[in-house]
């Protein structure tokens, strides 16, 4: 099963957006927050729904292959998946030193490439027992399930070992153990419904482009109308019991489209459905060779996004948190970042450093993993 460029394309400008988003977060630490700084937040927001809902389209997608060329990439996506919550890691946290108030609560930073190792560890597995429909449905359960838990469990933690593993998976209400964090489970949900679109995706490319296209719109739309569902749903709910506080709080909380940490539903929703609709502009620009330039170059840092997002928080937290230039000068700045950003991932690529990110002996001991599996399974049968 071949490549979809549009996936790569839509991951690039997922990654510039990140790169805005803490380029923007970062100024605001030395300058406060303006109307213009809130609008670029809100924009950048579109960053991390569409990196999930993207990686787990690519889960998907060669999934619909199956047999062994699945099982490869299986086991490709366990590696990388290994890399991002071990070495990538350890990469950026003298970066989360300079971004936390303390080196203590550097350690308690869970970024989105350790949740998304996660999903890669989990995801294959997970997918390959479930139906393109069971996708939708237990992702749907666990973003709603991880809200009850939120909401189940004391909205201070104490700090305990419970409170830091109820954080980590689920997130917090208000106050956290962890400085900043990007729960597993909601974002798991989230790369599971991902995984729905791409077998759809796999079979609307056997078509055309133009398929694709109509199939990824359809699901944003599909998206939007089930946050315009939640939306009246919560406002009905509020208008039958004004008097109840839960209600008032869950519409606060649950239903604030803004809502990104803990992600809530009607932000995944919203932001995830601008995700897909991004991916289908990308299609259309490769498709009819419109912005030529800018598609290659978003493409490129797609495929380098690992080693460009470790990068970039080097440039936002080590870098602009300390020297900030002049506000006539931040659009020039922020270019000048994004054309480090480039040029990181033009010789990333032109050496091969995706063919360096791989676990010594990983391979042959996934596949060993793989061959007792298949002698158990022939056992049972």
């Amino acid at each position: 099963m071949s490549r979809l460029p549009a996936l790569d394309t839509a991951r690039g400008f997922a990654m510039v957006l990140v790169c805005l988003s803490h380029f923007v977060w970062s100024a605001t630490q030395t300058v406060g927050e303006t109307r213009t700084f809130d609008l670029l937040l809100k924009l950048s927001m579109i960053a991390s729904p569409a990196f999930v809902l993207i990686s787990g389209i690519t889960l998907g997608y060669v999934h619909e292959s199956g047999g062994a060329v699945y099982s490869r990439f299986a086991a490709k996506l366990r590696e990388r998946g290994l890399l991002l919550l071990t070495v990538a890691h350890l990469c950026m946290l003298p970066a989360f030193h300079y971004l936390a108030p303390s080196r203590a609560e550097a350690f308690r930073v869970l970024p989105i490439t350790t949740t998304i190792g996660l999903c890669l560890l989990l995801g294959p597995s997970l997918v390959s027992r479930l139906s393109v429909r069971g996708r939708v449905l237990v992702g749907a359960l666990l973003i709603a399930a991880s809200w009850v838990l939120v909401y189940l469990t004391p909205a201070d933690p104490q700090g305990t070992l419970l409170d830091i593993v109820k954080d980590a998976v689920v997130g917090a209400r208000h106050r956290s153990w962890w400085f900043y964090s990007f729960p597993v489970l909601p974002w798991f949900g989230a790369y599971l419904i991902g995984a729905a679109v791409g077998a759809g995706v796999a079979t609307a490319s056997a078509t055309g482009s133009a398929a694709v296209r109509v199939l990824l719109l359809k699901w944003a739309a599909g998206l939007v109308g089930a946050a315009v569902a939640l939306e009246l749903g919560l406002l009905a709910a509020r208008l039958a019991l004004p008097s109840n506080a839960l209600l008032a709080d869950l519409g606060g909380s649950v239903g604030n489209p803004f809502g990104k940490v803990p992600p809530t539903p009607a932000y995944l929703l919203v932001f995830g459905a601008a995700g897909l609709a991004m991916t289908a502009v990308s299609n259309v620009l490769l498709e009819r060779g419109w912005l030529r330039w800018l598609t290659r170059r978003a493409s490129e840092i797609g495929r380098s996004s690992l080693v460009v997002f470790v990068v970039q928080s080097y440039l936002y937290y080590a870098i602009e948190l300390h020297w900030l230039p002049p506000r006539h000068v931040w659009p020039v700045y922020f270019l000048a970042t994004l054309g480090i950003v480039l040029l990181t991932a033009r010789l990333w690529l032109a050496a091969g450093g995706n063919k360096l990110l791989v676990v010594p002996g990983f391979a042959r001991t996934h596949a060993a993993i793989a061959r007792l599996a298949e002698r158990g399974t022939a056992d049972v049968r």
